[in-house]
Parts: structure tokens; C-alpha cells; sequence
């Protein structure tokens, strides 16, 4: 009798021990797991941010290189006195050098007329539209003819890029017109590597302030991957506006489920111990 009421305690005692420790180690547990998310959520954002970082940069030197080579038209028009011959010639070069361009056109005086490769117009801007007279195209063409700025429009499935053009005429400048480059909006992603960010797991916004329409934004892009919860957010001041990118862990639900799986297995082995002692 006595000893199976010793037995009994002794089992009684190593039950509040093992329930003690196993409380113990699933604290433990939580508390490693909490500073596991932590320290992968602070490398998830860092290198966010490095990534905004970039793909800012890359935006910034493409629309600079597409505005210097619209540019290198106008000078053909300054050399030439506002005729458009070599027109072809120029467009067909731009074109050969940068696979992003789809067309080349020349609007003078605002209305659309010779256009690279011939018969390649775009759909939203056939040869003879009046621009300043166009509802979707007047209030961002008055705003580059006035303060004299290339602007860029993107709206699937075009990039737009439209350099007004300005002629000495008895020591003042007189508006000739606009040059017109129609850009792939698919290829303007892949060319600034937003296309390849879901390979490593991150998804994007693309929104765009533009100065013709003080106080407005425009969402531009969008990753396939939803956006849950930012990590970075950069903004990039521009000569039309301002760019805003926002970067965030497109597979954060893959973290959690290996996070959750951690504590599982972690919650399996304390109750296995906890009955292999009782």
C-alpha cells in the first residue's frame, strides 16, 4: 500500500514538472519565433527599400534616354528650320537602337501628321487629330507647350512621350510643334525590371503625380502579386510631376506558413517529451 502511494506521487510530482517545463519550453518557443519574424521582416524591408532604390534609378535613366532621343529630332528641326526632311531617317534610327519605341510621329502646330514606320500610327492618335482640341490629350499638351517640358504619359498599352518643339524666330521662341514617341508599356516594364521582381517573391506599385493635374494620382502599374502590407516606398521628383514605387514581400503567406509549421513541430515534440516522462 505504501508503495503504490509513493508510486503515485512520484508520478504526480514528474506531471507538475513536465507540465512546468513543457509551459517553459513553449514560451520559449514563442519568444524564438517572434524574434525569428522580427529579424526576417527587418531583412525583407531592407532590402525592399533597396530594390525601390533601383528601380527608381532605372526609371529616371530610361526617361532621360527616350527624352534626349526625342530631343535629337528637335535639333533636326532647328537645323533644318522646322522642315521635317530625314524625318524618316532619324525615327528609323531611334527605333533601330531602342525596341521600346513602336512609332515616331511629328504633330506641328499640334496636329498630328508624318509618322515612323509609315502606317504604324497608334490607335489612340490616327494622323490628322488635333491634340490641343482632343479631350484625352488637350490638358497635357497645353501644360508641355506653356512651361516647355517633355511629358510622359503612360496608359496601357502605351507609353507617351510627347517633347514640344520651339524655333528662334527674331530672338524669341516660337512653338512649332510636338514630337510624339509611342512606347510598349510591357517592354518599358521589362526594360526597367519590374517584370522580373515576382521571381524573387516581391510585388509593385507604380503611381505617377503628374503636374497637369496638381493634387491627383495615378496608379500606373500594378504587380499580379498582391500587395500585402508595404516595405518600402520611394519617390522620385521628375520634370512632369513626381513618381512614387512601393515594394512589398509578394509571398509573405509562405513565411508565415513555414513560422506556423515551426511552432507545430515545436508544440509536437514538447507533448511527446511531456508523455514519454509520465
Amino acid at each position: 500500500m505504501r508503495m503504490r502511494t509513493a508510486l503515485l506521487e512520484l508520478v504526480k510530482k514528474n506531471r507538475i514538472f513536465m507540465l512546468a517545463l513543457l509551459t517553459m519550453l513553449l514560451c520559449g518557443m514563442f519568444v524564438g519565433l517572434y524574434w525569428l519574424s522580427e529579424e526576417r521582416s527587418e531583412q525583407a524591408r531592407e532590402h525592399a527599400s533597396a530594390v525601390a532604390e533601383t528601380q527608381l534609378f532605372r526609371l529616371r535613366l530610361l526617361r532621360e534616354d527616350m527624352a534626349q532621343q526625342a530631343k535629337s529630332i528637335s535639333m533636326l528641326l532647328l537645323r533644318q528650320d522646322g522642315s521635317a526632311d530625314n524625318f524618316s531617317v532619324f525615327a528609323a534610327k531611334i527605333m533601330e537602337s531602342n525596341p521600346m519605341v513602336l512609332s515616331v510621329q511629328l504633330a506641328p502646330g499640334g496636329v498630328l501628321d508624318a509618322v515612323w514606320p509609315e502606317g504604324m500610327a497608334a490607335a489612340d492618335m490616327p494622323p490628322g487629330t488635333r491634340l490641343f482640341e482632343n479631350d484625352r490629350w488637350a490638358l497635357v499638351m497645353r501644360w508641355a507647350r506653356e512651361e516647355k517640358r517633355a511629358a510622359f504619359v503612360a496608359e496601357k498599352p502605351y507609353v507617351t512621350l510627347l517633347q514640344p518643339v520651339y524655333l528662334p524666330r527674331g530672338g524669341q521662341e516660337e512653338f512649332w510643334g510636338f514630337i510624339v514617341m509611342k512606347l510598349s508599356w510591357q517592354r518599358f516594364l521589362q526594360q526597367t525590371g519590374f517584370e522580373v521582381l515576382a521571381q524573387e517573391g516581391l510585388g509593385y506599385e507604380i503611381y505617377q503625380s503628374p503636374s497637369w493635374q496638381p493634387g491627383s494620382e495615378r496608379l500606373l502599374a500594378r504587380s499580379e502579386r498582391h500587395l500585402a502590407g508595404t516595405l518600402a516606398e520611394r519617390s522620385l521628383e521628375t520634370e512632369d510631376g513626381s513618381l512614387r514605387v512601393c515594394v512589398a514581400q509578394g509571398s509573405w503567406w509562405f513565411d508565415m506558413l513555414l513560422l506556423m509549421g515551426d511552432a507545430l513541430l515545436g508544440l509536437v515534440l514538447c507533448l511527446l517529451l511531456a508523455g514519454a516522462a509520465v
